[in-house]
């Protein structure tokens, strides 16, 4: 497969090899690189925002479930604090019956 030279001698002859026409002074086919930008750009911005918008709700989603997270540890520390002094008095009333028993 040899490949023409002359891309504006390819493009007259209508060969396979049209499609290598994008040089400067070609002026029949300026229009296919414009034609082609449009078809594509809107397609590439299309998923760059989709790609955007799932990783935004990955964030929030991770911010939540941080915020819960926190909140059931502080729940859980304060119910511990307060049920400390309860526990401390059930462990020393059960080791006196275990003494007594003896």
């Amino acid at each position: 497969m040899r490949l023409a030279v002359d891309h504006r001698k390819a493009f007259k002859k209508k060969s396979r090899y049209r499609s290598f026409c994008f040089s400067v002074g070609c002026q029949q086919c300026n229009g296919s690189l414009t034609v082609e930008a449009s078809i594509v750009l809107p397609i590439f911005l299309s998923v760059i925002m989709a790609l955007m918008s799932f990783f935004e709700v990955i964030q929030i989603q991770t911010r939540i479930q941080q915020g819960m997270k926190d909140s059931v540890t502080s729940a859980a520390l304060r119910i511990f604090r307060t049920t400390l002094p309860i526990m401390k008095s059930d462990m020393i009333l059960s080791l006196r019956m275990w003494i007594s028993f003896l």
